[in-house]
């Protein structure tokens, strides 16, 4: 299961990488030490975007705390933001939905994020 859910993030990992226009960044927070090689953990992530054009967030970034859990990615990340910020509909401890489809990959997940302070 956990090689599935690796390769899995793995590829959407790459799919922010090249998706330049998003201004969304991944970068793994930890390393796993396995034998001699030390590769990056896929279960803790920092993430950054930008806030939403036209609204009060434009022109500022935004860092998150994002956590994978074991069962990604019928299970969704728990992210938390590192950056203050003041919106009604963002808690200042997780965001965290109660259900996420199975299709939804890592990035669109991040980019429905800023979608929330436009409300």
């Amino acid at each position: 299961m956990a090689a599935n859910r690796n390769r899995r993030l793995v590829k959407e990992i790459q799919d922010v990488q090249k998706d330049s226009h998003s201004g969304v960044s991944l970068e793994p927070l930890n390393k796993a030490q396995t034998g001699s090689d030390t590769l990056d953990d896929l279960t803790h992530f920092k993430g950054v975007f930008r806030g939403p054009p036209d609204t009060p967030y434009h022109g500022a970034t935004y860092n998150v705390d994002i956590k994978i859990p074991n069962d990604y990615p019928f299970q969704p990340p728990v992210m938390k933001f590192t950056t203050k910020i003041w919106h009604p509909n963002i808690s200042s401890v997780t965001v965290r939905p109660t259900t996420l489809p199975v299709q939804l990959s890592l990035l669109t997940f991040i980019l429905r994020v800023p979608s929330v302070s436009t409300l």
